[in-house]
């Protein structure tokens, strides 16, 4: 009571509206049967279902959109879902059984019951008071959850399994049954284990030694990692570990490396994640064999279970090699990981996955009794998963001489995930890299005989890896430093000697919890998940290590920024000639040439769009029967605007934003889809389910000032808004700022008769904060454009009016002037919070002069209140011998001398500023809901 209740997303804290629950209630004296959490535990009441076992649940009317990438049944013995839970097979509607993030993800559902199967070796009594879930692994993203009480009753009688049933090396899906890949069977005398749900370690004691089998499902350029904790006995721990890394070359052999860790970063001079051989130690790793088939690759080798380097320490002092435990009954902790493979056969950053990344610990006993608890991860019959695309990279501004910056500041943070390092350079990534200015790795340009600074402990190559101090003396002949490395031996033979001497502290950012999640978002939004806290540590700055550059005729016109110790941390620079035009970013897509009628078919319909959307036009034609379509109506659309930007298309049925569904087409990443429109906040703008995304040669391609959104759309489709061919429709157009989704910087709604009527009116719906924005204009208008004016001038004219009535004149309507000021400042603080919702940032300050109204009018609010208490709290005149006798200057006090002078400079300063407050206001108020009349309301304000 006295509370709420709301759409509440708990991973981000947004709240997508709420109902307010009265103190006081009646409460019905009938009781309700309940649906989700009634008795009985142990049954599904709805017609005739049958009964859960111990192994099987269903879920009745069960709804999902299908947006995760990776989401699975998850079940988990917390209440709420964690990365400690396991995967548990969706079953009839069938999947697949599907147990494998790598493979098919769960597809979108819109009721129905769905039957769900709890994984080998368990029941549901092993998971009592936890949950049963929707998760995405890959990102820790839980979708919804069911909680599972602490007491259930289990029917009696066992219900067949379609997942997990006998042979174990077959899976009945439906009446066909798979049999196995030979790649994904365990031989015989072998244990296996699941390392997580694609990779998996099969392991057979040999006399003295171990043989080793890794399987699972990685692209190419991926190693597999398996080995001992550096803490063996206690817990997983990478630093001391000893494994061995794995990979399929290009030329299709396997390389295995065994490897030390003596610290958390890439091999070099001897310290890191290094192989043995490389520390001047054995490789103790032989029989190496490897298979790939079904999707699958497979390495084998074999490792003594005693190693020969046992008293071997690295230079860090870090155990080199481990015994392997081959008695029963010992659990050691290990280590495992999967991620990219260097040019050179080294372990990257482990970004794919890893052990503990969940928060446990992994351990395994070596010398257990033979037992095989894998599922298989490929079948003779089975359909392959399917491949995705690589995700585009971070769309970063060009920094330098494009944007006139001529001091670097670089700074070390994680590399960006899926759209970061190895998207934008096509290069592996260790896991973390240089950042220039807040931007991750971005392209520099420079200009020859221009003098640049760089804060940095890097150097200058045309290396495109970088790495200097590990490569061999006969590779650095290859690369030619261009600053930051001074030579000091060079022969034929090699480079032996050379002198870095930028040194210095670095500041490292760090991830956040929502860090993962925002690796597919923009930069910004990802950007703003880290902890950047050090960029401000004046001792960091101070100490920084600073390297002058001036590029000259010699500076070849592509160069690199790198780190000296460790490879692809940095990525590319453009040195152009002195007279050469500045370089800009290339657009999203290739060139194309604008769409007209013309070239689209003389059955389009091409309409000039007017007010907001001054400069766009939308070409369309309505297809009957349309064969693309199977036959049903569908409407193809060009819509051009004159700017490079993100674009929409929306069909509304009253010309509000909210609730419309709209197109929308992303140049950062060409997709092109349709979302309902919940919110005017950002996250109220949701992509549609999977199954909904029906368009047709959906595109979105750029020019150097405009970008055309092409689609075609099925005209009446179910649970969305009907465009009716022969009818008017009400439809918006919108476009932003910038290329990533955003607030929009235009946006109009209007009407379009599609049986050739052409533009319509525009509808101008009376927005639900329209009135707000009115009264703050009005309020502000009126003390500033009124009140303030009045004030000023009844001071100016004192000598005309009688004594002190000035002074009482000037004092009343400051103040009121002040108070309305207050309230208009107060109710644009409200409109935008409804505006924009979660997403409005009230006083950031703004790209374009219309839109620092709001950074201006925060300045007014605080400049108003101090001139006014400044003027209640002024130095008082002399003492006069009667009301009506003069006060001269030389009587004045110094310190009231020098308070009128700042109380009118104050004054008049406040004044000019607002009535430039108000100009921008109107303009803006008229940019969004009249654009024919902006000139008219200046002309009254001033007048």
């Amino acid at each position: 009571l006295g509370g709420s209740l709301s759409i509440w997303c708990e991973q981000f804290g947004i709240n997508f509206g709420e109902a307010m629950i009265p103190s006081r209630v009646a409460v019905p004296a009938s009781e309700l049967e309940l649906e989700c959490v009634g008795e009985p535990a142990d049954a599904v009441d709805e017609g005739d279902a049958e009964q859960l076992s111990d192994r099987v649940l269903e879920i009745r009317d069960y709804h999902y959109d299908g947006q995760g990438p990776a989401a699975f049944f998850w079940i988990d013995t917390a209440a709420s879902p964690s990365r400690g839970g396991q995967v548990a097979a969706d079953a009839s509607p069938s999947n697949g059984c599907a147990m494998n993030p790598q493979g098919r993800a769960l597809p979108a559902s819109n009721g129905g019951t769905q039957r769900v199967e709890l994984p080998p070796g368990t029941t549901i009594n092993d998971f009592l008071g936890g949950s049963l879930s929707v998760w995405c692994e890959r990102f820790g993203i839980n979708f919804g959850e069911a909680v599972i009480p602490d007491q259930v009753a289990v029917p009696r009688g066992e219900l067949e399994l379609e997942c997990f049933g006998e042979p174990a090396d077959a899976v009945v899906e439906g009446d066909a049954e798979l049999e196995v890949a030979p790649i994904a069977q365990t031989p015989e005398g072998f244990n296996c284990e699941p390392l997580n749900d694609f990779f998996q370690v099969r392991w057979q004691i040999d006399g003295e030694s171990l043989n080793v089998e890794l399987v699972g499902r990685i692209e190419e350029g991926t190693y597999m990692g398996f080995g001992l904790s550096g803490r063996p006995q206690t817990e997983t721990w990478m630093i001391g570990a000893d494994a061995v890394v794995g990979d399929i070359t290009e030329s299709g052999e396997a390389r295995v490396r065994d490897i030390y860790m003596d610290t958390r970063s890439q091999c070099s001079a001897g310290a890191g994640v290094c192989p043995d051989t490389e520390g001047g130690f054995a490789n103790d790793v032989s029989d190496v064999s490897s298979e790939q088939d079904f999707g699958l690759t497979l390495i084998r080798y074999k490792r003594p279970l005693v190693p020969s380097d046992l008293v071997e320490r690295s230079v860090r002092g870090e155990a080199v090699d481990l015994i392997i435990p081959s008695a029963a009954g010992i659990e050691t902790y290990i280590v495992w990981a999967l991620g990219p493979i260097s040019d050179v056969g080294n372990p990257l950053f482990h970004n794919i996955d890893y052990a503990k990344k969940d928060g446990n610990d992994a351990s395994l006993d070596f010398g257990r009794a033979v037992a095989d608890n894998c599922r298989p991860l490929a079948f003779l019959d089975g359909t392959p998963p399917p491949t995705s695309s690589p995700l585009p990279g971070f769309r970063r501004p060009l920094i330098g001489d494009s944007d006139g910056t001529t001091s670097f500041h670089a700074h070390i943070g994680p590399s960006g995930g899926q759209r970061g390092y190895t998207a934008i350079t096509g290069e592996a990534s260790w896991g973390i890299a240089w950042y220039i200015n807040g931007y991750l790795i971005p392209k520099l340009t420079l200009r020859r005989g221009t003098t640049y600074t760089f804060r940095v402990p890097f150097y200058l190559t045309d290396s495109r890896v970088g790495g200097y101090r590990d490569l061999t003396p006969a590779e650095r002949l290859l690369e030619t430093p261009i600053a930051g490395i001074w030579i000091t031996n060079q022969t034929d033979d090699g480079v032996f000697g050379y002198d870095a001497p930028l040194v210095g502290p670095i500041c490292k950012y760090s991830t956040g919890p929502n860090t993962a999640a925002a690796e597919l978002l923009e930069f910004e939004d990802y950007f703003a998940t880290l902890d950047t806290s050090c960029a401000g540590d004046s001792s960091i700055i101070d100490q920084a290590a600073v390297l002058p550059f001036t590029p000259d005729e010699t500076t070849p016109d592509t160069i690199y920024y790198h780190c000296v110790t460790h490879r692809n941390l940095g990525f590319e620079i453009e040195v152009i000639d002195a007279d050469e035009p500045a370089v800009t970013l290339p657009p999203t897509s290739a060139p194309v040439e604008i769409p007209v009628a013309d070239e689209v078919g003389d059955d389009f319909e091409v309409v000039a769009l007017t007010g907001q959307l001054e400069g766009a036009t939308l070409n369309y034609r309505v297809n009957f029967a349309d064969p693309a379509a199977s036959g049903v109506d569908t409407l193809t659309v060009v819509l051009e605007v004159p700017t490079q930007a993100w674009v929409g298309f929306a069909i509304s049925s009253d010309g509000f934003m909210v609730p419309s569904e709209a197109v929308i087409g992303l140049p950062d990443t060409g997709v092109v889809q349709k979302y309902n429109l919940n919110d005017r906040s950002r996250a109220g703008v949701v992509p549609m389910p999977e199954a909904q995304q029906t368009l047709i040669d959906a595109s979105v391609v750029q020019t150097d000032s405009s970008t055309v959104l092409t689609f075609t759309k099925i005209l009446a489709e179910e649970g969305e808004l009907e465009i009716v061919a022969n009818e008017q429709n009400t439809f918006l157009s919108a476009w932003g700022s910038g290329n990533g989704l955003g607030l929009h910087d235009k946006r109009a709604a209007y009407t379009v008769n599609l049986a050739g009527g052409g533009l319509g009116d525009t509808v101008n719906p009376r927005d639900p904060t329209m009135s707000m924005w009115k009264a703050h204009g009005f309020l502000a208008a009126i003390a500033w454009g009124g009140l303030t004016p009045i004030a000023v001038a009844a001071s100016m004219l004192r000598k005309f009016l009688s004594a002190g009535l000035w002074f009482k004149i000037h004092r009343a309507f400051n103040m009121l002037s002040v108070t309305l000021t207050v309230a208009a400042f107060a109710i644009a603080v409200a409109a935008l919070s409804r505006d924009e919702g979660d997403a409005v940032q009230h006083f950031k300050p703004q790209e374009s002069a219309t839109k620092a109204h709001r950074t201006i009018g925060l300045i007014v609010l605080i400049v108003a209140i101090f001139q006014a208490l400044g003027g209640l709290m002024r130095p008082h005149l002399p003492a006069k011998p009667d009301e009506e006798a003069p006060v001269y200057p030389d009587q004045k006090s110094g310190i009231r001398r020098i308070w009128e002078i700042g109380h009118r400079v104050f004054g008049f300063s406040i004044l000019g500023l607002c009535w430039y407050q108000v100009q921008l206001g109107i303009r803006a108020y008229h940019g969004i809901y009249a654009n024919d009349s902006e000139i008219a309301a200046l002309t009254a304000f001033y007048a």
